[in-house]
């Protein structure tokens, strides 16, 4: 299990306008954009090797869950069963097999820092499917949570004591034009058999608060670049004022 300490970081992007009338206007209607009233979680989640994604998952909701903070969390992909607590603050949607057409041809696809076309594929597909899900809780809190900031937290991830804390002060005063606070800090998975590409154990990077402001622009963003880079590191290339690469 990966445990994710209260150690934040956000990223902005540049302000790409003509002049300085024009910068201080978006400025001012950033400012004007309420706070964001508390989080919604969305955690993907798939079969491991001996059904291990069940203790994964209840550990990981029931973390979010006593932390604070996080007002509801949607598990996607598993069953109710994996679940022993949270009532009507946890709801469960059916995982679909996503056919991503942008993977129909591999030998297509940008192959970026050396990588061998499995892992591309692999990342690639991620991305894709951070979109897809993304899509479609933003659409859904639209309705339930129009104010809340928005969570992609992973299955294998706990957070500890403090996070909940940090959350809530980031968001009741968030820097105009924040686009995700990502989370630093994490152990190594003890079991190496979760490991892959490399990683010695360590994952979680992904996990990230988003502004729902920006958030359908950043989708399209990710869309449109799946297979230049891994999900946290299309985080650092956005350019929230421009929906392009941060240059």
């Amino acid at each position: 299990m990966i445990f994710a300490v209260a150690c934040l970081t956000s990223y902005f992007g540049g302000v790409l306008c003509a002049s300085a009338q024009i910068r201080e206007a978006v400025q001012q209607s950033l400012d004007a954009l309420e706070a964001p009233d508390g989080v919604v979680a969305l955690v993907p989640t798939l079969p491991r090797r001996g059904g291990a994604e069940a203790q994964y998952l209840r550990l990981a909701v029931e973390s979010l869950l006593e932390h604070g903070a996080v007002h509801h969390v949607v598990v996607f992909g598993a069953l109710p069963a994996a679940l022993q607590k949270g009532g009507d603050r946890v709801s469960v949607w059916a995982r679909p097999e996503w056919d991503h057409p942008q993977l129909s041809r591999p030998a297509a696809l940008a192959r970026n820092f050396g990588d061998p076309l499995e892992k591309v594929l692999w990342r690639s597909r991620l991305v894709l499917d951070f979109a897809t899900a993304m899509r479609a809780l933003l659409a859904w809190s639209e309705v339930v949570f129009p104010k809340s900031a928005l969570m992609w937290f992973e299955d294998d991830v706990m957070v500890v004591d403090g996070f909940g804390a940090e959350v809530e002060r980031f968001l009741a005063h968030p820097p105009a034009g924040w686009v995700a606070l990502r989370f630093l800090g994490f152990d190594p998975d003890p079991d190496p058999s979760t490991w892959a590409w490399g990683t010695q154990g360590f994952g979680g990077k992904g996990v990230a608060l988003y502004n729902r402001h920006w958030l359908p622009a950043f989708l399209n963003f990710c869309e449109e670049n799946f297979d230049a880079a891994p999900l946290d590191w299309l985080v650092e290339m956005f350019d929230n004022r421009s929906g392009s690469l941060y240059r």
